[in-house]
């Protein structure tokens, strides 16, 4: 699957929330994934999960939890 599009959004107090859009050609819906405890939205299961709903032409945005740390490169 192609690299998802990078996103941060503003939030309120001067913070950032960083987010990771992933959409497929066609796609006719989006699930909002937030990562849990341990985990951030670049770990593998997520990865792996916006995959496959990629494949069955679902787009997803995936975002870190206000606090966590921002979307690295890879």
């Amino acid at each position: 699957m192609a690299a998802g599009e990078r996103l941060r959004f503003g939030v309120e107090g001067g913070g950032e929330v960083s987010a990771l859009l992933s959409r497929p050609a066609k796609a006719r819906r989006l699930l909002v994934l937030a990562h849990g405890a341990g985990a951030g939205m670049s770990h593998q299961f997520m990865e792996m999960l916006a995959g496959e709903l990629a494949s069955m032409g679902v787009a997803t945005l995936q975002f870190g939890a206000h606090g966590s740390p921002p979307l690295t490169p890879k």
